[in-house]
């Protein structure tokens, strides 16, 4: 599949989001399904509560319907494919779960932690499964090598899986800032999809960056609606299955950068808090420590994207040894 075809592809998936936000975001409000802020939270947050939530399925119905349409017509609608697209609907199955629970409940508690991991992992087993079925080996990033993990690699994939998409949940914190850095992050798997003639890859890709840039209209701030854990939780699982498919699980560190500095401070505030009773930053995760700092929303959504920008550069740069 060329480029232009693949252009083509996300921007109808851009054009059904942008039509099905309003519908979405209208219903919602009329079904009462709005975010509940903690009160613990940010105070600047509390104005927050009552915005509809759950908007994940703005850009997730058309990223994964169009990217199914085009398998379809291209006649490549295989193996690849249908794992990116079932990942994806499963965790953000898990999390339309966890949403309606809080929708529910009126609370921002949803599913226990016992119990989303124990969804996740019914959802990552599969992917693990198959990954592994693939090749044992990881790529070494800036190499050519690739590293034979034998049996590991079932736990260094599972655990993979897991990580990311709980660490593209914790980045959902602040306007638009999840759906901005996954849009960049997922830029660099359509040049590597394209890059390594891996269409499936390239065209999931494609079409949920539409799907987010549609989604990012109304989510931008003032958000009109969040994506809620059905949004980030499918997003953690598109881009973990697309890194293990083109076998650059070692990437996510590098290209998903903020995804990892944010899981890290929030490890770190825990693990320190615990052992000293005093805390490194002023609120984890990063973004709301930035925010008590006094920056505004957008301002972390810029630094941030340049961030992942460089990681992207970066990560780039990684692959001429192994594309060469």
């Amino acid at each position: 599949m060329d480029l232009l075809m693949l252009f083509l592809y996300g921007v109808a998936s851009y054009i059904v989001a942008v039509i099905l936000g309003p519908l979405v975001i209208e219903y919602f409000k009329k079904q009462s399904v709005k975010q509940v802020v903690r009160e613990e939270g940010l105070e600047s947050h509390q104005v927050k509560t009552g915005t509809p939530t759950m908007g994940g399925v703005i850009f997730m119905v058309p990223g994964l319907l169009v990217a199914l349409v085009g398998g379809f017509v291209a006649g490549f609608a295989k193996a690849d494919l249908m794992v990116i697209l079932g990942v994806t609907l499963g965790f953000g199955l898990v999390g339309f779960i966890d949403d309606y629970k809080k929708v529910i409940r009126k609370h921002n508690d949803g599913l226990s932690a016992k119990m989303k991991i124990l969804g996740q992992t019914l959802v990552a087993l599969p992917l693990t499964l198959y990954i592994v079925s693939q090749s044992t080996a990881v790529w070494i990033p800036f190499t050519d090598y690739f590293l034979d993990m034998g049996i590991l690699k079932y736990a260094f994939v599972y655990i993979a899986i897991i990580a990311t998409s709980n660490a593209v949940n914790i980045t959902d914190g602040a306007d638009g800032l999840a759906s901005s850095v996954t849009i960049l992050v997922l830029a660099f798997y359509v040049y590597l999809g394209h890059a390594l003639d891996m269409v499936p890859v390239a065209l999931a890709s494609t079409t949920m960056i539409g799907g987010l840039l549609g989604f990012l209209m109304f989510n931008k701030y003032p958000a009109k609606i969040f994506m809620g854990d059905v949004g980030s939780l499918a997003l953690g699982g598109l881009v973990v299955a697309l890194a293990g498919l083109t076998q650059t699980l070692f990437l996510i560190f590098i290209v998903g950068i903020i995804y990892f500095i944010e899981t890290l401070s929030v490890t770190l505030q825990v693990l320190y808090f615990k052992k000293t009773g005093k805390r490194i930053f002023k609120m984890s995760p990063l973004h709301h420590h930035f925010e008590l700092c006094g920056w505004h929303e957008n301002k972390i959504l810029r630094v941030f994207s340049v961030v992942t920008l460089v990681g992207i550069v970066l990560g780039v740069i990684s692959l001429i040894g192994r594309l060469s």
